[in-house]
């Protein structure tokens, strides 16, 4: 299968794809870092999570099905031995129980990109315009089910794992692993001058693939795409119980194969605001695995 690889997919690898190198949001080299590392959705039994975890993620929920809002979403990717930093925003608004999410994405110097992700039968599903990739005349968006692409890819639904400007609630989901290390950081301050309470959790990719439950073949492509990172993720809690704030960061891969450093902050603002949030219309939607399977 045609390996994926969305531009600007932070903290996972290949953000250093679009941002050193210049790819389109969805080349045919970008796909594979949004969906290849996970949160827990293998059979067996699997470490409860600790009681810091169940509060992050009882906030969490709170947050993905209960609220709309408006996100914002600061990248920074630092290269060992560059003086210069790469950096990009996004801006966008959350549907009715975060079941639709628009993006739209602003890569300094080189326009904007529009996203818009679904949860739809228990898939992640990714409309991208303009896509990188030649569609059909008439086709402006390009549809791209995560989830169909991570079980082929990697034998396991790792789509948990996804690029917080592309889905900003998954690096949330991320905790969720059994691999996963959180724990509770009390009250801080955020730059707004609101009170929150601070979680963060560490997680080890491979691990976490593992816990998923990708098999050999499944890991070994997981290190390919990704290395073998462990991200950090910290999340700051609002008294309305709310998440206000995630910040994911971690070493990631490049395409040249060196490392590089992947911060992304992710701001939620005005719940409540109502926002349209709706797919693109069927005739401007070219879907992925029927263009390359012609």
């Amino acid at each position: 299968m045609r390996r994926l690889f969305f531009a600007c997919c932070a903290p996972a690898a290949l953000v250093a794809s679009a941002l050193l190198s210049g790819c389109g949001g969805g080349s045919p080299q970008a796909v594979a870092t949004k969906v290849a590392a996970a949160a827990p959705r293998a059979k067996g039994a699997a470490p409860a999570p600790s009681p810091a975890a169940k509060q992050a993620l009882a906030h969490a929920a709170a947050t993905t099905e209960g609220s709309t809002a408006k996100v914002h979403v600061s990248v920074v990717l630092t290269k060992p031995g560059q003086a210069t930093t790469s950096h990009y925003l996004a801006d966008g608004a959350v549907g009715p129980k975060g079941g639709t999410i628009r993006i739209d994405r602003s890569l300094l110097g080189a326009g904007i990109q529009h996203e818009v992700l679904v949860r739809q039968g228990g898939h992640l599903v990714v409309y991208t315009s303009p896509s990188g990739i030649t569609l059909p005349a008439g086709k402006t968006w390009l549809k791209i089910d995560l989830t169909k692409y991570a079980q082929r890819r990697y034998g396991a639904d790792t789509t948990f794992f996804a690029g917080s400007d592309q889905d900003p609630f998954q690096p949330l989901e991320l905790l969720g692993s059994p691999v996963a290390q959180v724990k509770d950081l009390g009250l801080d301050w955020l730059p707004d001058h609101t009170l929150n309470t601070h979680y963060q959790g560490t997680v080890a990719l491979l691990a976490a693939a593992r816990a998923a439950g990708a098999k050999a073949g499944g890991l070994k492509q997981v290190r390919t795409d990704l290395g073998a990172p462990t991200q950090t993720v910290d999340v700051w809690v609002s008294k309305a119980g709310k998440v206000a704030r995630v910040i994911v960061e971690g070493p990631a891969r490049a395409p040249d194969g060196s490392t590089v450093t992947i911060r992304s902050t992710i701001d939620f603002t005005s719940y409540g605001s109502r926002a349209p949030v709706a797919k693109p219309p069927a005739k401007r939607v070219e879907d992925y695995f029927q263009l390359f399977s012609k």
